[in-house]
């Protein structure tokens, strides 16, 4: 049997977004915000024997985001402005692995993929419905940067094989949301009143479990069907 194999994937482990009514009372926090991300990951792995295997890869992640939220400044035709914030950039990370054969019925993974700094460079950001004597301050448009900071995870994972047909599989994903923290852009120097405009996040450490069957009927058709439990 080949003792090494490689693979690459494609998929999109962190979309999200939220609308809310542009009058809300944390319009000035967020009105609309969207983040986007997609992950090419690349993976090589050895079968050290037959019941031990390792594997090791690398991550190229790119994505977008976009933000908008009203600003402190009133006029006599609206009671604040608002500032859109667009940007798209990419970041590098890793993924390794192992896999255990006790016997054969029972199996065992440990998967761990690494935190990745999406670098967002020569952002674009619009303000609009300011008055004019705070155009200096808050401009029709503007570049900025920043960085989106993607969380760790590490995965546990276990399967049985009750039968030849059936297998029964749990899994445990723990996933480093207290690396988002916080958003903050920098702005071109003389637009630095700009440069306070920061989005504290605060995201906590959170646990999925989830267990999981898988049926043979024949050869060529498996059905599966599971639940999780997601923090």
């Amino acid at each position: 049997k080949e003792k090494y194999a490689a693979g690459v994937s494609f998929n999109s482990p962190y979309l999200f977004g939220s609308k809310w009514d542009s009058n809300w009372e944390g319009k000035y926090i967020s009105q609309e915000s969207s983040l986007k991300s997609h992950f090419i990951q690349p993976t090589f792995s050895v079968k050290i024997s037959e019941k031990f295997g390792v594997g090791a890869g690398l991550i190229y992640a790119f994505g977008k985001s976009e933000i908008t939220k009203a600003v402190p400044v009133e006029s006599s035709t609206t009671q604040f402005g608002i500032e859109n914030l667009k940007g798209k950039g990419d970041g590098i990370g890793f993924n390794i692995g192992t896999f255990i054969k006790m016997d054969e019925k029972i199996t065992f993974a440990v998967a761990y993929r690494s935190k990745i700094k999406i670098e967002m460079k020569d952002g674009e950001a619009t303000f609009s419905d300011i008055p004019s004597l705070q155009q200096t301050v808050f401009p029709s448009s503007t570049t900025y940067s920043t960085s989106v900071k993607l969380p760790a995870v590490i995965s546990l994972a276990a399967s049985y094989a009750v039968t030849k047909k059936v297998k029964m599989q749990f899994e445990i994903n723990y996933t480093g949301w207290s690396v988002y923290d916080s958003l903050t852009y920098v702005f071109p120097y003389q637009y630095t009143d700009l440069n306070n405009d920061s989005d504290l996040r605060k995201y906590k450490n959170t646990a999925a479990i989830r267990i999981g069957g898988e049926w043979h009927p024949i050869k060529l058709i498996a059905l599966r069907a599971g639940a999780s439990y997601d923090q």
